[in-house]
């Protein structure tokens, strides 16, 4: 995981400027516009309604499988139950923001000859972006597993070809 430390630019927002940017973020939602999804789901509680005020229905062939939005969302709802995520470690005392699911950099390698199997050629490591939001780094033991670097110091430390895949996600703060 890539754990990146950003520098405050500004200070934290007065009383009066949290509540301006509540009543625009509020603003911003009323005006938004409904997804593809929504106006599938307004549409079909519309001939929902329709249908159960007339006895019959003319619109649908008789036999025909008709996939509602909202099944579509219990069945989303039944997939999200059963996953079970990975587990983030950050350190007991680290607070960090990971930025989304997809990893924002990937190193592949193959093994030694020695140590390959048919069906375990190399391996792939995906880098996770993170921002620190906050720490209490004086009751955190020092570990050897990770080290806190400048970008510029990552050379000392990582082989050329790691180091490249590195670098192409970093920040020049």
């Amino acid at each position: 995981m890539c754990l990146l430390r950003l520098p405050r630019i500004t200070q934290p927002l007065e009383k009066l400027e949290e509540e301006m940017a509540a009543l625009m973020g509020q603003i911003e939602l009323e005006k938004s516009h409904y997804s593809d999804h929504e106006i599938r789901k307004l549409e079909e509680e519309e001939r929902l309604r329709r249908r159960k005020e007339s006895l019959h229905d003319d619109e649908e062939a008789p036999g025909k499988t008709v996939i509602m939005a909202q099944d579509l969302e219990d069945k989303w709802e039944q997939k999200f139950l059963r996953f079970k995520a990975a587990p983030r470690i950050t350190g007991d005392h680290i607070q960090a923001k990971i930025l989304g699911n997809a990893p924002y950099g990937i190193y592949k390698y193959k093994f030694p000859r020695a140590i390959r199997t048919e069906d375990n050629v190399g391996a792939k490591v995906f880098f996770f972006k993170a921002f620190l939001q906050g720490s209490d780094f004086t009751q955190t033991e020092p570990k050897a597993d990770y080290l806190w670097v400048t970008k510029k110091e990552l050379g000392d430390y990582l082989k050329p070809e790691y180091l490249k895949k590195v670098n192409r996600f970093l920040l020049d703060l």
